[in-house]
């Protein structure tokens, strides 16, 4: 027995409710925390990737987007040199390294730049309780002296001496009071918690740990109590706002939808069945119209076939390949002289009448 096709009506309301599923699905899929490395990133952060515009609303915070690379070992924040090491969601903290500096085992030749323009622009500020490490190069016989400063003039990758110095807490518009002579002068921040064990002399290992950034609670929002009523966290570029996805209309309120009330519960499950039953309805009288035209069509058909006049008519196609012409004798004789007992109606070129001729058992004439 052939297998029963399910009605197009079922097809496209199937279609359709699974549409709407996998969209939430890779939508909700492209905000859920990722890992990156050995730890979790989560809203604020976000994962992003190369050539892949943010989605509206974005995933989180711009500044917060990060790249994972290196076959998902590091965390590069939009794929600048500024890698992450860790990340404390706790304190809003988490601690960075350049890789310029970082890499190798030579960064101090490549300490040249400052790295709070990096930062400028962004929610992020360089925490007070790192120190500032110091790199003086091109001294023209002003060379500092004193056990404080570490000469790697030694350093081949350098090409030119340089002097570093540990100094104390790092502020951005103040640098150390040290007496730089007629040095070109930089600074860089270093973990605290390393440098006050170490010196200048391991600067390679300073400079691989990174420093410490804060970001404030300003425009990031209250996501913690958006996630605990089971919704998801967003960010506005539009509005350069965060914002809590809502059920029903999807769009972005506050961290508890505010304003929606316990309506929201019955909006997640009112909205999507009432277009599901919209769309179904619409399919089902398409349907309906589509079955009773075709059973039109079928019944015509059958009543058509199962008339004598065309089963002559098939016959005569098939010996002579062309319909019989009367004449008008035949006609006359065929219809008893076109009798009005042999009448049946009036066609389009006359009337119809029922007759039997040697070319036929029961002709329309």
């Amino acid at each position: 027995m052939a297998a029963r096709l399910m009605p197009p009506a079922v097809v496209i309301l199937a279609s359709f409710l699974l549409l709407l599923f996998l969209v939430h699905a890779v939508d909700a899929a492209e905000c859920e925390p990722g890992a990156c490395g050995n730890f979790t990133i989560k809203y604020p952060f976000w994962l992003g990737a190369p050539r892949r515009p943010p989605p509206e609303p974005s995933c989180g915070h711009p500044a917060f987007e990060l790249w994972c690379i290196d076959g998902n070992t590091t965390a590069s924040m939009s794929g600048s040199p500024i890698h992450v090491h860790s990340i404390d969601y706790a304190t809003r903290s988490f601690v960075v390294y350049h890789n310029r500096v970082a890499s190798g085992t030579d960064g101090v030749c490549r300490a040249d730049f400052n790295v709070s323009s990096s930062l400028a622009l962004s929610p992020f500020k360089i925490s007070p309780s790192n120190q500032a490490m110091c790199f003086l190069s091109n001294c023209n016989g002003t060379e500092p002296h004193g056990p404080q400063y570490v000469n790697f003039t030694g350093v081949p990758s350098c090409g030119k001496p340089i002097f570093a110095y540990l100094g104390g807490s790092y502020d951005r518009d103040r640098p150390p009071a040290i007496d730089t002579g007629t040095c070109t002068y930089n600074y860089l921040p270093v973990l605290g918690s390393e440098a006050a064990a170490s010196t200048a002399a391991n600067y390679t290992r300073l400079l691989k740990a990174g420093f410490l950034l804060d970001w404030a609670g300003a425009g990031i929002g209250d996501c913690p109590a958006c996630v605990v009523t089971g919704r998801q966290c967003r960010y506005s570029n539009a509005t350069a706002a965060f914002g809590c996805i809502c059920p029903g209309d999807g769009r972005l309120r506050g961290p508890t939808c505010a304003g929606k009330g316990k309506s929201t519960r019955w909006e997640i499950i009112v909205g999507p069945v009432c277009g599901a039953v919209f769309m179904f309805a619409v399919c089902s009288g398409c349907f309906a119209w589509y079955k009773r035209k075709k059973r039109r069509q079928a019944v015509a058909s059958n009543e058509f076939m199962r008339s004598g006049s065309m089963t002559s008519y098939s016959k005569d196609l098939e010996l002579d390949g062309s319909p019989h012409i009367f004449t008008f004798e035949e006609l006359e004789e065929a219809t008893d002289g076109f009798s009005a007992s042999r009448e049946l109606g009036d066609g389009g070129f006359g009337t119809v009448y029922k007759g039997k001729a040697h070319v036929c058992r029961s002709c329309c004439l």
